[in-house]
């Protein structure tokens, strides 16, 4: 349950085994079904998906019925649940 951080502006995906060409799939696949705005961010010699605090809300509405508790603050900051 566990590959990807919360920063205060958005969500980072570590999708690092994906080359870049998968990331701009996985990139138009998120916008095209969900909505979800993101970037594609270089991480030293790979690449993740950062999705964009424009996007948060939408992200944590269709992956937080997913999680178990105990990993409920990878979506949220303490001072700012949902």
């Amino acid at each position: 349950m566990d590959d990807g951080s919360w920063t205060p502006n958005g969500f980072y995906l570590n999708t690092h085994s994906f080359s870049y060409q998968e990331q701009l799939i996985l990139q138009s696949a998120l916008f095209e079904n969900f909505g979800i705005i993101c970037n594609i961010h270089r991480h030293e010699s790979q690449y993740k998906l950062y999705i964009r605090s424009k996007s948060m809300k939408t992200f944590r509405s269709l992956v937080y019925p997913h999680f178990i508790p105990s990993m409920l603050y990878k979506l949220y900051s303490i001072k700012n649940k949902k």
